[in-house]
């Protein structure tokens, strides 16, 4: 059920770009948490989220090849999903998991920051 939501909401994007879109998200939400005035805790939670989502779709990304070089057309089409490697790839979870992380300790959630930092 969570997928179909989730293919729902993202309908037409393709992996790489929902990875970057929610990476952003859970950014974005760090950076209004730490802005709050309430000490509303909310925009935590929300970046945690973000980040998980973010790591969803970029287990769902085929790696090319080191030596991969687009085509032209590749270049220019703005609708196909961002190429990575596998080692931009495991970079890019490294980061989001990193974020998690934070994002747990600013939630005061330690036993969470431990496993993502692990992952990270």
């Amino acid at each position: 059920m969570k997928y179909a939501f989730t293919t729902l909401h993202n309908e037409g994007e393709t992996h790489g770009k929902n990875m970057l879109e929610f990476k952003e998200k859970g950014n974005q939400s760090i950076a209004f948490g730490k802005k709050n005035e309430a000490g509303n805790i909310q925009y935590y939670r929300d970046a945690v989220n973000h980040y998980y989502e973010a790591i969803h779709w970029a287990n769902r990304i085929v790696p090319k090849e080191e030596d991969y070089v687009p085509t032209i057309e590749e270049l220019n089409d703005q609708d196909i999903d961002p190429f990575f490697t596998e080692k931009e790839l495991d970079e890019i979870r490294s980061v989001i998991h990193s974020n998690c992380a934070m994002a747990h300790m600013l939630l005061k959630n330690w036993g969470f920051v431990r496993d993502e930092a692990k992952k990270a």
